[in-house]
């Protein structure tokens, strides 16, 4: 796809629809101001992040969850890359984009929900339940935080310590 979908105000945030992605956009200045057009650093970040997003930043976000079944739930081994599919993505208010992928094979129970920071790194992970309807937290709050992503591949953190 070229360029940015078309996003439209609701609730406090901008919703656009990328192919079967809903893509949500948290703007605090959206109530107060009535804004016209989303603010210009998500706009900016989406657009570095969708055009590759596939070749780059969804195998990141799959490497991040694969992580969190080995160190949360203790699996041996991960489900296979073309088992995992993407379910939504986010830019909250700080311009951090997190992207929820599950995988319907062996956990169909939750999402995973990756969060990233300004450089592309994964740094956050967390998991929620798979519940359908529009009244789910924002991403970047939904289940339970359950491992940080440190600054080396090697450095992660789950509940304050080092695995």
């Amino acid at each position: 796809m070229r360029g940015l979908p078309v996003f439209r105000p609701e609730r406090g945030e901008w919703i656009g629809q990328w192919g079967d992605i809903t893509i949500t956009v948290a703007d605090p200045e959206l109530a107060q101001a009535h804004a016209l057009e989303m603010r210009g650093s998500a706009s900016d970040l989406l657009n570095r992040v969708l055009p590759g997003f596939h070749e780059q930043v969804f195998p990141r976000a799959i490497d991040a969850a694969s992580e969190g079944c080995r160190k949360v739930l203790g699996w041996q081994g991960v489900p296979e890359l073309e088992d995992w599919e993407l379910i939504a993505l986010e830019v909250d208010a700080r311009d951090r984009l997190w992207v929820a992928v599950q995988e319907y094979v062996a956990d169909d129970y939750a999402l995973w929900i990756v969060g990233f920071d300004r450089h592309g790194r994964a740094r956050h992970l967390r998991r929620a339940p798979d519940l359908a309807g529009s009244g789910q937290a924002p991403l970047h709050l939904r289940g339970d935080h359950v491992l940080d992503l440190g600054l080396g591949s090697a450095a992660l953190t789950c509940a304050g310590r080092t695995v």
